[in-house]
């Protein structure tokens, strides 16, 4: 073989072995990494703009983190035509993200739930594969709160407290006593760990959560009927009619510890639950049934029963 054709193969053989090379490492690009789909319904306010620039920021510093997952945000405008100062604001960001409008429809009880379920239809539309998360627009959350949900499981979802929206400072499920993390709760033979009481406010429900505290996989949108949220729910009841469609289906309801020890979203971050009797001062949910009212003419409204059947999950 001639030095040319030597040089040829040679060539050749580096030419194929980057060729390999980049196969493997396109192997574990971003793409292979779980995705979050971050719903945001919006509506035009005096203070739209500085909280979506917050979320964003938020969802920005979520992108930064070492076990980051990929974030594709859904922004749906209450409106006839998307807004220009969001559209323009979106465009300077670095987050994948769909803005589009749904008006509400008239004689709606329910804020949002037009946009919600435009969103759903987009994400079974498209094949999204990944976690449904719904943001509000005024929602304040930790970074880190992205990276957990991005662990739920096909098929499954779970529900987490949401701080600013009961009388001990946040709404949301308890699964142990006083004084313990939520990975000392008590499972049975198959590894089920049942919600001891709520703590909430409006307690008559049987899922006593707030729109921020829920999550699922988008494969449990591929049901018959298609999985929606139902206009004709009672008000208040927005959260347990879709937690009872994931019931209905058989889903696993799949418990974050780390969620179920730290706040890691606030409803409407800048005002207070009105009613908010007491606020943990680092945000913790354990041990807060020892907790003291902050005045003794206060009512106690939290820690609730709303079912004898209390739902049952598992511990991620």
């Amino acid at each position: 073989m001639s030095a040319a054709a030597r040089r040829g193969v040679a060539l050749l053989l580096a030419i194929v072995t980057l060729l390999l090379l980049s196969l493997r490492l396109s192997s574990r690009a971003p793409t292979a990494l779980p995705l979050v789909i971050v719903v945001s319904p919006t509506h035009d306010r005096l203070t739209r703009y500085a909280d979506t620039l917050h979320l964003q920021l938020t969802l920005q510093a979520a992108l930064s983190l070492p076990q980051a997952p990929r974030i594709e945000w859904l922004l749906v405008e209450d409106g006839p035509l998307p807004d220009p100062a969001i559209l323009s604001l979106l465009h300077r960001s670095n987050i994948p993200h769909h803005y589009f409008h749904q008006l509400t429809p008239p004689k709606t009880e329910h804020r949002g739930l037009a946009q919600r379920n435009r969103a759903l239809d987009l994400i079974r539309r498209k094949g999204l594969d990944g976690i449904v998360y719904f943001a509000d627009d005024d929602n304040a959350l930790r970074p880190e709160l992205l990276s957990e949900l991005a662990r739920i499981p096909k098929d499954s979802y779970t529900i987490f407290p949401v701080g600013n929206t009961g009388y001990f400072g946040f709404e949301g499920p308890v699964l142990v006593a006083q004084g313990s993390s939520s990975t000392s709760a008590e499972q049975d033979d198959q590894g089920a760990v049942q919600i001891q009481q709520w703590c909430c406010d409006f307690c008559r429900r049987r899922w006593n959560v707030d729109m921020g505290g829920l999550a699922f996989h988008s494969s449990l949108l591929h049901s018959s009927p298609p999985l929606a949220f139902n206009p004709l729910a009672e008000a208040g009841f927005l959260e347990t009619d879709l937690l009872e469609q994931f019931e209905a289906l058989n889903a696993t309801l799949t418990f974050l510890p780390r969620l179920m020890d730290e706040v890691h979203v606030w409803h409407d971050h800048s005002v207070p639950f009105y009613k908010a009797g007491f606020y943990d001062q680092d945000w913790r949910t354990e041990g807060v049934l020892s907790r003291k009212l902050m005045s003794k003419n206060e009512v106690a409204r939290g820690f609730s029963w709303a079912n004898n059947s209390l739902p049952v999950g598992r511990m991620l």
